[in-house]
Order: C-alpha cells, then sequence, then structure tokens
C-alpha cells in the first residue's frame, strides 16, 4: 500500500439495500429541510462485487453534500 492509499475489500454486496440503508442515516436531516428524496433503482441485479464500505463512504459525501447545498423545501 501507497503512502495515503488504502487497500480495498471487495466482497459481494446487494447495492440496492446499501442504497436504502444509507439514506435512512440521513431521512432527519431530509425531513428537517423539507426535502423529499425518491429513490428509483432500475437495475435487475443488484449485486457487486466491490469494496461496500468505499461504496458506502462515497453515498455518504454526495448525500451529505446534496442536504447541505439544497434550500429548505
Amino acid at each position: 500500500m501507497k503512502h495515503g492509499k488504502k487497500a480495498l475489500n471487495p466482497i459481494i454486496f446487494n447495492f440496492k439495500n446499501l442504497i436504502h440503508t444509507t439514506v435512512q442515516m440521513f431521512q432527519a436531516q431530509i425531513e428537517q429541510k423539507e426535502l423529499v428524496l425518491n429513490i428509483e433503482a432500475l437495475m435487475e441485479n443488484t449485486w457487486l462485487e466491490a469494496d461496500c464500505h468505499a461504496i458506502k463512504q462515497i453515498l455518504i459525501n454526495l448525500l451529505s453534500n446534496a442536504i447541505k447545498f439544497t434550500e429548505k423545501g
């Protein structure tokens, strides 16, 4: 591992479930800002082999920024 680089640990996981559980973490903030978040997963097979923790961190960062920079309502 190079300095500053994290080793990836790929596992097989359900991406659709990860999306839903990650969104649940932000439900209070979404409601507080009176926002509506619709999730539409059109994938037939939602199983991935990837670093689940890295993908979750990406989703957390995206949702956090989306909530932070979206005006109330």
